[in-house]
């Protein structure tokens, strides 16, 4: 069982080391450090040889198709690197809840499946009337995220929307939301990726669409063979992110807290998110390490 992580992160090197000191010592840590952000203290602080830092760098903006441009170039530099049973996806801040014993056998009996849920936005009526909004400039910052809000709310006092399907030339693909919280197999890594670098009109309609890291994969991954190896919520009503991330718990406020540990272990979800140097990270980590061992 071979195993990729694909780690995005935008600051505190202390806890991204913590996690990746965590991870199964067999198991790769591919890491996108943003371009906003200084390399330097990370590799400084991270040594592993099983530790790869992408040297191009996107920068990335919040809510923005850079989030998903990031995503991409972690995989294909997974893809490139080796043959992965799955290629996981986590953030600097996130932190493993099960022992490395029990995430490989996890994996080992999941083999040949996909973990990643998804709603169709079509589904859900006015609760998806935020990704009805074309959102110009998101990925621009400062001045131009004022503007893009204005141009936003312009544009939908009109009545002119983004339609919850992408007409493509050869395919229409339904809009479906999860999060960006997931375990590819390597055959699903490469059509997400094989659709993010030659599927222009796809990744354009996600350019101006609300938070794509939630949507682009999810709509690529439903709209495909791999759609019946994934987990479709039928639901009338929004789901929430932890409904929606199959492997993460999203339950808690982050950053979190010293008395949240027994609530995330009880959840029973593998990983949990929102870990942060600045507010008792080493001590969070360390209660959980006595658990999770």
């Amino acid at each position: 069982m071979k195993l990729a992580f694909l780690i995005t992160v935008n600051d505190d090197p202390i806890q991204l080391k913590r996690l990746t000191d965590s991870l199964p010592d067999s198991a790769d840590c591919f890491i996108h450090v943003d371009k906003n952000t200084d390399l330097r203290p990370f590799t400084e602080k991270i040594t592993s040889h099983n530790c790869h830092f992408l040297s191009r760098r996107t920068a990335v903006t919040a809510c923005s198709i850079s989030e998903v441009a990031a995503q991409a170039a972690l995989l294909k530099a997974a893809l490139q690197n080796d043959s992965y049973d799955f290629l996981i996806s986590l953030t600097g801040h996130d932190y493993p809840l099960w022992s490395n014993s029990r995430i490989e056998t996890f994996f080992e009996e999941h083999k040949g499946k996909i973990l990643i849920s998804a709603v169709s936005l079509a589904t859900l009526g006015h609760a998806a009337d935020a990704w009805r909004m074309f959102r110009p400039f998101q990925s621009k910052k400062g001045l131009f995220s004022h503007v893009s809000s204005l141009l936003s709310h312009t544009t939908a006092a009109t009545g002119v929307q983004k339609t919850l399907q992408i007409h493509c030339a050869d395919k229409t693909y339904d809009l479906y939301k999860g999060t960006p919280w997931w375990a590819l197999s390597a055959g699903s890594a490469r059509l997400v990726l094989r659709e993010w670098e030659h599927n222009d009109h796809l990744r354009g309609y996600f350019k101006t669409s609300l938070s794509p890291a939630d949507t682009f994969i999810p709509t690529v991954i439903f709209n495909s063979e791999y759609a019946g190896r994934g987990t479709l919520i039928t639901s009338s009503s929004m789901p929430t992110d932890d409904d929606l991330s199959p492997l993460v718990t999203l339950t808690m406020a982050t950053p979190l807290g010293e008395g949240s540990v027994n609530a995330l272990l009880a959840t029973g979800k593998m990983f949990c998110h929102g870990i942060e140097s600045a507010f008792s990270g080493e001590k969070i980590t360390s209660m959980i390490e006595k658990e999770r061992k």
